[in-house]
């Protein structure tokens, strides 16, 4: 909490005050961030936002989350497209030309979830309407026909692995669209992207999740555990999973 009332500021619709071209996912051990050029990584700030219990009751943090919102709406969805824009400087020119799947998967039941806690009813409906849009586009463009949410494309060349943490969201992602949307065809695709992760993430092995596979469907020689992997997305996915079904079965 005390990190999204230092470096967010309402006003500027989401820049960060003192460090504006740092990336909120890299600190040193004290807290202060660690240049990352001239770019903003504004998604992480919407995890952080959630894990924080920042959407709270305050009028203050309700303009906060309320500018956010609208900020990531305006300028970090790209509206023609159906993907989020990852990278910007300072003034918001795009610096980047990827297609993160993942990211756009995960972004479709975060945002539906933040716009919840909002309340506002023309904010949720205008969220919903960009979820059901990304998932579409994600099921065109980053699913596979076994079931695999591609990593990335960028440049227009399509990254063809399949790493842990994007399966996990789709698992969330096309869940929540099910509930938005009552359309089983959804549920199906979170169904099939879980029996992925079971059939291909999981180290049945030795446990925990495989960084990846391959096109060929064979595990990535990467760490299972670095500072760029750890359970948190499939920890995450298993919770909000856990969660979401027992409320339909109330």
């Amino acid at each position: 909490m005390l990190l999204f009332q230092q470096y967010l500021q309402p006003a500027f619709y989401g820049h960060f005050r003192r460090h504006t071209g740092f990336t909120p996912q890299l600190f040193t051990r004290k807290w202060p961030m660690k240049p990352f050029g001239y770019l903003l990584k504004h998604f992480g700030i919407m995890k952080m936002v959630e894990f924080t219990g920042a959407f709270s009751p305050m009028e203050s943090r309700k303009t906060q989350k309320n500018n956010f919102m609208h900020v990531f709406l305006d300028k970090i969805l790209d509206e023609e497209t159906g993907h989020l824009i990852l990278f910007f400087d300072k003034d918001w020119t795009v610096r980047s030309e990827i297609d993160s799947y993942g990211h756009d998967i995960e972004a479709t039941w975060l945002m539906h979830e933040a716009a919840e806690v909002l309340g506002k009813k023309e904010i949720i409906e205008e969220v919903e309407h960009v979820a059901i849009k990304m998932s579409e586009v994600a099921i065109k463009e980053g699913l596979a026909p076994h079931g695999g949410m591609y990593y990335e494309k960028a440049e227009g060349h399509l990254q063809e692995q399949f790493d842990w943490w994007p399966q996990a969201e789709a698992v969330v992602g096309f869940f929540n669209t099910y509930q938005i949307t009552n359309d089983e065809k959804y549920l199906e695709y979170a169904k099939k992207s879980w029996k992925f992760i079971q059939d291909h993430i999981i180290d049945k092995k030795n446990g925990e999740w495989f960084w990846g596979v391959d096109s060929n469907l064979k595990p990535l020689k990467t760490d299972k555990v670095s500072p760029w992997k750890a359970p948190y997305h499939n920890g995450r996915m298993c919770m909000e999973m856990i969660r979401r079904i027992e409320m339909i079965n109330e």
